[in-house]
């Protein structure tokens, strides 16, 4: 959630630059060739009168020093460039490129020359950055009249005159002690405590040519320009602030705010560690991009505005500005300026301009932004009502035409620490002002920053002089990409949070207690959190756990429902940037709706994981953070960005899964068995039940032979896995429609749905679907010919289990499965040399587990006549066709009948006991039972004549009656 609030560059103080004078117009969001047209105002072009063949100091003010050099020129109205004032030429652009910290130029007007109408251009250098046509570049000009003027047509600022009896070094004559050079171009707020009206001090704040460098701080009580207003409020941090929301906006700023309904106001108290300038803005979400045509005089030097600019369309600069690299929204995942101190593409982030006439949303969090600025020493301060049109340093309201709607004010500073506490109108009272409403806004803040400073890459300042006093206290210079950042809140309370010690609560974007998300959590002694997040969007949807709330170091789960498909997705921001997915993903999802325009995802993940690179631990005390997409690709999970500022925490959630020891998972648990040659895994199991189940046996003939059951109608599917993760995985993939079961082998080579391998080596002995349970039997060689394809089942792999999905019988196409697989924890381990004693079951197919009606009279007749004869007999197991329930006729049976191995004894009267080696085809008599299966079918019998069967799941059971 970071963001650029002064990110500044050049603006020339004399000669004066013209109206507007935003430092931030550049040669890619901006007209050439100034980017500011004449006559913004409408008012008249005021012109600078200079002498031909004169020397003038030049100077201007720099927010932020970026490596590189300058350039002055002459130009035409036009554009063209007539004379350059600096030693500069096409061949060498720049000047003074090893001092990147000079603000001003003594330079000499070429002699005979004049102009009635022309334009001083400085071009200022930012080469960290480059356009595709060539390099970065910054303007700002100034109007002026150059000819053989008398020292009397001099024009002077503010006021000034001329004196009568001057002469080519006479000064104007400047009507009061706040203005100084020869001009008076320069003003500074006061000179003595009296200019404060004797409500405050008057202190140096800024240096260079950044004025005023002198202003008034104020005393508590006071407030406003030269301290004329008298505040209701002269406490900077009430004792109860039990009436306020508190957000922390990291871990050196935060605020309290509140709504005083009785006078219509907003109260904020803004506290942060820092002896510099301290800023909040903010401005309703959805705003387009042609807010910035404000003033609407200025609209036409934008190249999103209406164009038409007076000078032409002469591009001295080889048209630099008109195919500047779009820049890719620099905050792809909330994020700094788009890294606006160095890069060879995308020159200062946000979007591009150049791509309409403002209809996209607006681009950088400072465009259109209102804005509270301020700053203290010891128990004085001062604060004012800014707005940000751009990445230009704010301007006060009153510069553009708007009034300062402040209504109380009072700050301090203390042992690094500045509180600011103020009120402010909630209508707007212009242009310069965004109504505060019970809805949510973006809110930007950001705080000055010192020695060692917060470049992102190396700036002008390295290798300076200027290395440690550059940025002075309180000057209104660039922050830096650390002193900053970006909230979604609204000033009536739109955050609800509630936690408790196994679960909580956040809500967001709420308006009159309707909120727009929702997230939940609960922790259970299982060591896993449930979570549950929901919003009102089509989009992709996020949660994101973080030390500083920051995006950058963020661990993130982002999911979303797409063609009534649910995915969910982890991830980790190590970046400004999207995030990728995570290698080993640890978060699982239980289900996902979208209903009514609102996406719901369900999913859990554990306190603690393995993957100690990309997932933070759960353990302890965190931000949470809520963002909502942003555009998504179900084939290759691409997200795009956040379409608004993503939600904080206002304090950190704390997880102890110690305090939580009666908690109970509602998944249950998994159960994995394994021995040589054999084992069954289990997961979602509770009290005895099971929801999949997984069994294997290892055999002499080279195979395993499987079976996988699930309670659904979709898909289901084995995997194995090296190493836990989907890529280059085998998988076993089948399900069972219409009464006919079809299985499927196929790899994954990457997370997308795996294509059915060329050559098939899984054998499908049968599967039904009963009672909404799917059950596979199934058997694989543990080493196959497909090396390509097929992983060898020797050794040790994990095993995956997952649910579909849809399928398609006529293409075998399947269907994203709706929630994430399961793992086993350990590698399951084959080695068939060890199960050299073990025969396969009925030859070299598996055997059938689940008993039909006709199943049932084939064995009971079966077992009826033999008990009747008392005699050594062959039992057989049919699997049988069709059947007609009112008839009971049916037809011939679908594949050859199983025989035991030998012959069952049966005697009443005997009590003698025969049991068989273990083994998959498991055969045990007993005098009155016995047991004859295949994954465990049984029968039973302890009478002649009588029989009863039980059916459950895979098992029938015979019993007495």
């Amino acid at each position: 959630m970071v963001v650029t609030v002064v990110d500044g560059h050049v603006r020339l103080n004399y000669p004066q630059a013209r109206m507007y004078d935003f430092d931030f117009l550049d040669n890619v969001r901006t007209r050439s060739p100034c980017g500011m047209p004449e006559n913004a105002t409408g008012n008249g072009i005021f012109k600078t009168k200079l002498i031909t063949g004169s020397t003038i100091d030049i100077t201007w003010h720099m927010a932020f020093p970026h490596g590189g050099g300058f350039r002055i020129q002459i130009l035409q109205r036009n554009g063209s460039i007539l004379h350059e004032l600096t030693p500069t030429t096409n061949n060498v652009p720049w000047y003074s490129t090893t001092n990147s910290t000079i603000q001003n130029y003594i330079a000499t007007l070429p002699n005979s020359f004049t102009c009635d109408h022309c334009i001083i251009r400085l071009t200022r250098n930012a080469k960290e950055w480059m356009t595709s046509n060539g390099p970065y570049i910054f303007w700002s000009c100034a109007d002026v009249e150059i000819n053989n003027f008398q020292c009397s047509q001099l024009n002077c600022y503010h006021g000034g005159s001329m004196p009568s009896n001057c002469n080519s070094a006479s000064s104007c004559s400047c009507p009061n002690n706040r203005l100084s050079g020869n001009r008076c171009q320069y003003m500074n707020e006061c000179e003595t405590n009296g200019d404060c009206n004797n409500n405050g001090q008057c202190l140096t704040i800024n240096q260079d040519y950044y004025y005023p460098l002198k202003q008034c701080y104020c005393s508590a009580g006071y407030y406003g320009y030269q301290c004329s207003k008298i505040s209701s409020i002269t406490n900077p941090m009430p004792s109860n602030l039990t009436s306020y929301v508190h957000t922390k906006l990291d871990s050196n700023s935060e605020i309290w705010y509140k709504i005083v309904t009785a006078t219509n106001e907003v109260e904020v108290i803004h506290k942060t560690a820092s002896i510099s300038w301290v800023a909040l803005g903010w401005r309703p979400q959805g705003l387009k991009a042609n807010c910035q045509f404000f003033p609407s005089g200025a609209a036409s030097g934008l190249l999103i505005g209406p164009g038409g600019s007076a000078e032409g369309e002469s591009k001295p600069e080889g048209n630099a500005e008109s195919t500047g690299v779009p820049e890719s929204n620099a905050e792809s995942t909330a994020a700094p300026e788009g890294n606006a101190e160095g890069s060879t593409a995308n020159p200062e982030g946000g979007n591009t301009e150049s791509s309409g006439p403002g209809n996209s949303p607006v681009g950088h969090p400072m465009d259109c932004t209102d804005m509270v600025i301020g700053s203290a020493r010891g128990n004085t301060f001062r604060l004012f009502d800014y707005y940000s049109r751009d990445r230009s340093t704010p301007r006060m309201d009153s510069y553009l035409g708007g009034q300062d709607s402040l209504t109380a004010a009072v700050g301090s500073e203390s042992n690094g620490v500045t509180i600011l506490r103020w009120r402010k109108r909630l209508i707007a009272d212009g242009p310069t002002d965004h109504n505060i409403t019970d809805a949510v806004q973006d809110v930007i803040y950001a705080y000055g920053q010192k020695s060692p400073y917060s470049h992102q890459f190396p700036s002008g300042l390295f290798n300076s002089s200027r290395i440690t006093d550059y940025y002075g206290n309180d000057e209104l210079k660039y922050h830096g990409y650390s002193n900053r950042g970006r909230r979604s809140l609204n000033f009536y309370g739109n955050a609800q949070l509630v936690t408790n010690t196994c679960s909580g609560s956040w809500n967001t974007a709420c308006t009159n207690n309707v909120c727009l998300n929702q997230l939940s959590w609960t922790i259970y002694n299982d060591g896993t959190v449930h979570f549950v997040m929901s919003a009102k969007t089509d989009k992709w949807i996020g949660l994101g756990i973080s030390n500083d709330t920051k995006m950058s170091n963020t661990d993130a789960i982002i999911g979303w429902v797409g063609n009534n498909i649910p995915v969910i997705t982890d991830r980790y921001l190590k970046g400004y940037y999207p995030p990728s997915r995570d290698a080993v993903a640890n978060v699982k999802l239980l289900k996902g709706t979208k209903v009514n325009g609102v996406t719901t995802l369900k999913f859990y993940r554990s306190i603690n994981t393995n993957d100690t690179q990309d997932d933070i631990s759960l353990n302890g005390c965190h931000y949470f953070i809520f963002a909502i997409g942003g555009s998504y690709s179900d084939i290759n999970f691409a997200i795009g960005k956040h379409v608004s500022t993503p939600f904080v925490t206002s304090r950190k959630i704390c997880i102890d899964v110690n305090q939580c020891p009666t908690s109970y998972s509602p998944l249950g648990v998994d159960e994995l068995t394994a021995v040589d040659c054999s084992g069954s895994w289990s997961t979602g199991c509770l009290n005895g039940n099971c929801a999949n189940n997984v069994n294997w046996n290892v055999y002499n003939d080279g195979k395993v032979y499987f079976q996988m059951s699930a309670k659904t109608d979709k898909w289901i599917s084995l995997g194995i896995s090296d190493n836990k993760t989907m890529p280059n995985s085998d998988a076993v993939i089948g399900w069972v429609s219409n009464g006919q079961a079809k299985l499927t082998d196929r790899f994954l080579k990457t997370y997308l749905l795996p294509a059915v391998d060329a050559i098939s080596n899984v054998n499908l002995a049968n599967g039904t679907l009963i009672n909404g349970v799917t059950t596979l039997n199934f058997n694989r060689r543990i080493n196959t010919s497909d090396a390509q394809n097929d992983i060898s089942l020797h050794g040790c792999h994990y095993f995956f289990f997952g649910i579909g999905g849809s399928y398609d019988d006529a293409t075998n196409d399947i269907g994203v499965h709706p929630s994430t697989p399961a793992i086993t924890k350990v590698k399951i381990c084959i080695d068939a040399s060890k199960c050299s004693q073990f025969a396969p079951p009925g030859g070299n197919n598996a055997a059938p587990n689940i008993f039909t009606v006709m199943h049932l009279l084939v064995v009971a007749f079966g077992v009826l006549l033999a008990t009747l004869l008392f005699m050594r007999c062959i039992i057989s197991y049919h699997i049988g066709g069709n059947y007609v329930n009112t008839t009971l006729a049916i037809s011939k049976h679908t594949s050859t009948p199983f025989v035991t191995t030998r012959q069952i004894y049966i005697d009443v009267n005997q009590a003698s006991d025969l049991y068989l080696p273990y083994g998959e085809q498991q055969l045990t008599t007993i005098t009155c039972s016995g047991s004859w299966g295949y994954m465990m079918s049984e029968w039973q019998m302890c009478q002649l004549f009588s029989l009863e069967y039980i059916s459950i799941s895979n098992h029938i059971s015979f019993g007495c009656l």
